[in-house]
């Protein structure tokens, strides 16, 4: 079920804390919707498939004390890959990453999606072979869970697909790379 309460443009300092050091503007917030649900102080991220529309959303702490760091609510069953607004179809290779913030950095690069997580299922593999990707760049967190699932996701996508990896040292996420 849908976020019930209000929705406001992100507030100046929570954007200059969760999205300026990664150099996402608030335009680029605009664009993906992305916005700031007061009462249960979160931020509310659209979730939207390949073809841009909405499937669900994740409301990320903006604290470290808030428990859960994200609760995400999906509108129906569906595949877990989040696309960025903008996401063109039709594209051989793709970049997928953990999260919706590396993915929207990425997506300035590079045709991206966001895993929510660090797996892939089979209904997720279905969908991009539809979409004609033919080449998976994994690019997960440089922790030792992103590392660990870079290596079990590229075991499992190999027999459908061309797998690279690129390996992020020291902890960092893709959201932390200068595009």
């Amino acid at each position: 079920r849908p976020y019930g309460g209000d929705l406001y443009p992100v507030p100046k300092d929570i954007y200059e804390s969760m999205f300026l050091k990664y150099e996402i503007s608030e335009e680029m917030l605009q664009e993906q919707g992305i916005t700031y649900a007061k009462e249960v102080n979160r931020i509310r991220f659209p979730m939207y498939n390949y073809m841009g529309y909405v499937f669900g959303e994740n409301l990320k702490a903006v604290t470290p004390k808030q428990k859960p760091k994200a609760l995400i609510n999906k509108f129906n069953d569906v595949p877990n890959l989040h696309f960025p607004l903008g996401f063109k179809r039709g594209k051989n290779v793709i970049v997928l990453v953990e999260d919706q913030i590396s993915a929207i950095k990425v997506s300035q690069v590079q045709y991206c999606a966001a895993l929510m997580g660090t797996n892939l299922s089979v209904e997720g593999i279905k969908q991009l072979l539809v979409l004609g990707v033919t080449t998976i760049i994994l690019m997960l967190d440089g922790d030792d869970a992103g590392l660990k699932a870079s290596f079990k996701l590229q075991r499992e996508l190999m027999p459908h697909l061309v797998v690279k990896v690129v390996l992020l040292q020291n902890g960092n996420d893709p959201k932390d790379l200068s595009v």
